[in-house]
């Protein structure tokens, strides 16, 4: 397992909880997924599901429009249900992107099965459905790759760089200090 710092894509994903609705006003975010989706493959489900429930917390917190610990609840339920697959999707770019929609899927589902059981009702129509199950998933998962994939694949070769760098200096050294004859 790859070992990279995960306080930058809990940043990343904060950022875009406050400001999505500036950036883009039509369209919301499920900005967590993909640092969840990290996540994942670095604690346990127990830890897992603490940071699932303080991420819905947060977005709960924002939210006036769902009872207060409604996306907490969503986030530890999808969190249970897609633990497990976890191993076989977080480490790649495209990975993560698939991970990161099938999450926003799952929790879109349960959030308009969970909206109905609070007398909350929203219409179903096709638009509302292509929009919801279609769309919102594939943007989040766009959403995915060029804010969490590719800073992880930048991190990467970075990483690799110096690394070589610091390789190729070891090994010069090693020359000059070698006697000539």
């Amino acid at each position: 397992m790859k070992k990279y710092p995960l306080w930058p894509f809990f940043l990343i994903s904060l950022f875009f909880t406050f400001y999505s609705g500036a950036l883009l006003p039509t369209y919301t975010f499920l900005s967590f997924a993909p640092f969840l989706a990290i996540a994942f493959n670095r604690y346990t489900l127990p830890r897992s599901l603490w940071l699932a429930a303080s991420c819905g917390l947060i977005m709960d917190l924002l939210s006036s429009l769902t009872p207060f610990g409604f996306h907490a609840l969503i986030y530890v339920i999808v969190t249970f249900c897609l633990y497990r697959f976890r191993l076989f999707f977080v480490e790649k770019a495209l990975g993560l992107s698939s991970f990161t929609v099938i999450f926003s899927l799952l929790s879109t589902l349960l959030e308009r099965s969970f909206l109905n059981l609070f007398e909350i009702s929203l219409p179903l129509t096709w638009k509302g459905i292509v929009s919801d199950f279609l769309i919102m998933p594939l943007l989040d998962g766009f959403y995915a790759f060029l804010w969490f994939s590719c800073p992880l694949m930048l991190y990467h070769l970075l990483r690799r760089q110096w690394f070589r760098f610091l390789f190729f200096r070891k090994e010069t050294k090693k020359k000059r200090e070698e006697p000539v004859g």
